[in-house]
């Protein structure tokens, strides 16, 4: 199949070694037709097989990802074998022939092939690597052909993946919330509770903010290694979850502001606490990108830094505290 290149195609070395790995045999596994042979003339070669996206390369074709970077669409962890014949049906009808069920193929089809070379040793490294991805295998078929390929940076682009499918159903329902789309039962908050509660949602925010900066500043950097040492996978998804979970219970706390009915004198503290759960996982929620982003270099080096800053509105702690000693001197009056 004639396809224009685009700078989303794949690079000449990636075709070469993604047909090598599957042995020039089209990883359809209901196929495996043999994809190059003998030409008529002596010297030359016929080649049927062609390196297939998995997420198309090019608005329109099949199974594109819009949010997926250049890097990431021609990268080999997008990539499998297949010959013309299975490249044409596969894009025929993406929805049958999902990015899923292309991933499985190139999966099965090196299983395969690793099996017929019988090699002891890259069978067994094989079965490693199958022990390490099973966690992945409920997250992102991407995520486990990175960790399978694992291209350069492979930790960092394995991260970037990981955190982009755990965070994206808090942020969307993050902004489900600030669009009114659901709802949760009200809790009525008792006038001589609502001082210590809005004191309890400053000690939940303040404990929070502190955790995101250990898994950011410190905790990923252990998982990825040191330099020139690989990282480790399993804590690669372990601080991965952490990070999950603290955005969770961020998105949580914005809930219980928005979801408990305050007493009328408790109205304009309400409303300094209202949106920063929100707000704070939108600005957190930029790290898979940022992660991608230096990657998209081709073969970056150095030294890198994400900065991620906790904006509140202006004076927005000094204000609020202003408004909670205000009441708290309006309460002991009134005693």
């Amino acid at each position: 199949m004639n396809v224009r290149a685009t700078k989303d195609s794949f690079t000449r070395a990636i075709v070469n070694i993604l047909a090598k790995r599957a042995a020039n045999i089209c990883s359809n596994p209901e196929c495996r037709a043999i994809t190059s042979g003998p030409a008529k003339e002596d010297g030359r070669v016929i080649m049927v097989g062609e390196a297939a996206h998995v997420y198309g390369a090019r608005p329109g074709s099949a199974r594109y990802d819009p949010l997926m970077s250049s890097t990431q669409r021609r990268a080999i962890t997008n990539a499998v074998w297949l010959c013309k014949n299975c490249h044409k049906i596969a894009d025929d009808d993406s929805v049958n022939f999902s990015p899923s069920l292309l991933f499985e193929w190139r999966n099965i089809h090196e299983k395969y092939i690793m099996d017929r070379l019988g090699k002891t040793n890259d069978i067994l490294r094989r079965r490693l690597v199958e022990e390490e991805i099973s966690e992945l295998n409920r997250i992102s078929y991407t995520a486990r052909q990175i960790l399978i390929d694992r291209p350069y940076a492979w930790e960092y682009r394995l991260t970037a993946e990981v955190l982009k499918c755990k965070l994206n159903p808090i942020l969307l329902r993050a902004r489900s919330l600030e669009k009114g789309l659901y709802c949760k039962p009200i809790v009525r908050l008792k006038k001589q509770d609502a001082y210590w509660w809005f004191q309890e949602r400053i000690v939940e925010m303040g404990n929070i903010a502190p955790a995101l900066s250990g898994i950011i500043n410190s905790e990923f950097q252990e998982a990825w290694g040191a330099p020139g040492v690989a990282g480790s996978p399993a804590d690669i998804i372990r601080v991965c979850s952490l990070f999950e979970e603290a955005c969770d219970q961020i998105l949580l706390w914005e809930e219980k502001v928005k979801f408990t009915l305050i007493p009328d004198e408790f109205q304009r503290l309400s409303s300094f606490l209202s949106g920063i759960g929100t707000r704070l996982i939108d600005q957190v929620g930029v790290v898979p990108q940022k992660l991608n982003d230096i990657f998209d270099k081709k073969r970056p080096d150095g030294h890198y830094e994400i900065n991620i800053t906790i904006d509140l509105p202006d004076r927005w702690y000094e204000k609020y505290s202003i408004e909670l000693e205000n009441i708290s001197d309006g309460m002991m009056n009134s005693l």
